[in-house]
């Protein structure tokens, strides 16, 4: 059984594959339409506890970098787009949600929540496993870093 560093170990450094997904209005979308920007990508389902706990912190961090090249994108794996629905209208979250049953699959991912943070050329940089105290803190800084990095270039 693979651990969660050698499956990160597959995955970090390398540029997403490409994947789409479907809005609440219905419209798809694909990920590959955020390069360019930093696109945090924060996996859930609606029967996980820790994943709507994470949702508040989210919130706060897409609210904090809402004027910057940041994009926020929750990724629901339900297979019901009604239970996507309910935790998105009961939670409502300050940026969008995609259900997207088959993207978790991509990444390997088996725990939830996971974040994975991509640089603005779709490249996978950082993973998170769990819900954390210290995940707005953690979060935020390896936004930053990616920041910093793109300033320089720019």
């Amino acid at each position: 059984m693979d651990s969660y560093a050698a499956l990160f170990g597959k995955i970090l450094g390398r540029r997403t594959p490409d994947w789409g997904g479907v809005d609440l209005e219905g419209a798809k979308h694909r990920i590959r339409d955020l390069e360019g920007k930093i696109v945090i990508l924060d996996f859930w389902y609606r029967g996980c506890g820790w994943c709507i706990r994470a949702m508040p912190r989210i919130n706060a961090l897409a609210r904090k970098y809402r004027d910057e090249s940041v994009v926020f994108l929750g990724v629901n794996k339900d297979s019901d787009l009604g239970d996507m629905k309910v935790v998105v209208e009961s939670m409502d979250p300050a940026y969008p949600n995609w259900n997207a049953p088959k993207a978790p699959a991509v990444y390997g991912i088996r725990g939830y929540p996971t974040l994975l943070v991509l640089d603005p050329g779709g490249v996978v940089r950082r993973a998170h496993v769990g819900f954390s105290p210290y995940l707005e803190s953690e979060l935020s800084a390896w936004i930053d870093e990616l920041l910093l990095g793109m300033r320089r270039k720019g």
